[in-house]
């Protein structure tokens, strides 16, 4: 189990936060398991950006399931004898990513694949927070979209996958929804929202920060075993996409994690980056930056060419 956490602002920002603990056992007795593992890809697509997280059952049919997920949204499975995580893509995609069938594989992946896991009967949550746009051919982007659904299937035979997704009027201007997936986010939420209650201003680093530091103080109770107090985050700026890794001191210096990055012209697998400089992959910047207040970051920027508003940046 894990938890993710993730604020998406009616201007289309978007600040998600998850663990990458992968545990075996129960809250109380929970095991580190599987060290290399992420559970968080980010997809940019023709007029949406979204970050995809999930909480739950850690591998699908033998595969870890961020890489079952990967299969899932862009419709390409790996090459068989392969893993995803020993091979980049480059080049179009045979079909584009299209967010509507995003989801619908994702929903028909929870209520097929999950299923006939052995043994039965096993959670799994998928959490997709960004925004979508429409782009108009003489004025640029169109009104955008925010984007906050959580699936949660039990993995009983037949049983039908409960989808919640935030309503365009959830919204008001200059709000935030708060969304999670994963074990009770109760005290990071109250966290979170006396912040945003008691702060005059802030910017998407704050916010981050803040919940960060909560999930780590959720890590360190008695019962937050299966919480991990190492943090990936991902934030939408209105201009760029920017993957931060926030490393603990059992992180050698200068190493950081990156999830899945997945567009219509490159899938790129999770990377353990080691050294400081930046790489360019496909338009996408990858750096491994100097330490982030006590912990150390792993940026990856994209450009998204968005309007800014709504933030302080």
């Amino acid at each position: 189990m894990t938890l993710h956490f993730a604020a998406v602002s009616h201007s289309g920002a978007v600040v998600s936060v998850g663990d990458r603990l992968l545990t075996t056992g129960v809250a109380g007795s929970a095991k580190p398991w599987d060290r290399l593992a992420n559970k968080t890809l980010v997809v940019s697509g023709s007029g949406f950006n979204i970050v995809v997280s999930y909480s739950g059952l850690a591998h699908i049919d033998g595969q870890p399931t961020d890489e079952w997920l990967s299969t899932l949204i862009t419709g390409m499975p790996v090459a068989p004898g392969l893993s995803s995580r020993l091979s980049m893509r480059i080049g179009a995609l045979e079909q584009p990513l299209s967010l509507p069938e995003i989801v619908g594989r994702i929903k028909v992946g929870l209520e097929t694949d999950l299923q006939r896991q052995t043994p039965p009967n096993r959670w799994l949550g998928v959490l997709i927070a960004g925004r979508s746009y429409q782009r108009r051919a003489r004025f640029g982007l169109g009104r955008i979209r925010p984007i906050c659904l959580r699936m949660t299937n039990d993995g009983r035979r037949g049983s039908a996958t409960t989808v919640d997704m935030a309503s365009r009027d959830a919204w008001p201007p200059g709000c935030l929804v708060l969304c999670s997936v994963g074990v009770d986010a109760n005290p990071v939420r109250s966290r979170v929202a006396e912040y945003l209650q008691s702060a005059s201003d802030y910017s998407l680093i704050d916010l981050e920060g803040r919940i960060v530091d909560a999930l780590r103080d959720l890590a360190a109770t008695p019962t937050g075993d299966q919480v991990g107090d190492q943090c990936m985050s991902v934030i939408l700026w209105h201009d760029k996409i920017e993957i931060r890794f926030h490393r603990t001191a059992e992180n050698p210096p200068g190493t950081a994690y990156t999830p899945f990055v997945i567009s219509n012209a490159a899938i790129f697998p999770p990377l353990v980056i080691n050294g400081r400089g930046r790489l360019n992959l496909g338009g996408i910047d990858v750096a491994v930056v100097p330490p982030y207040g006590s912990a150390g970051v792993a940026s990856v920027s994209r450009a998204a060419s968005q309007p800014r508003k709504g933030y302080v940046s």
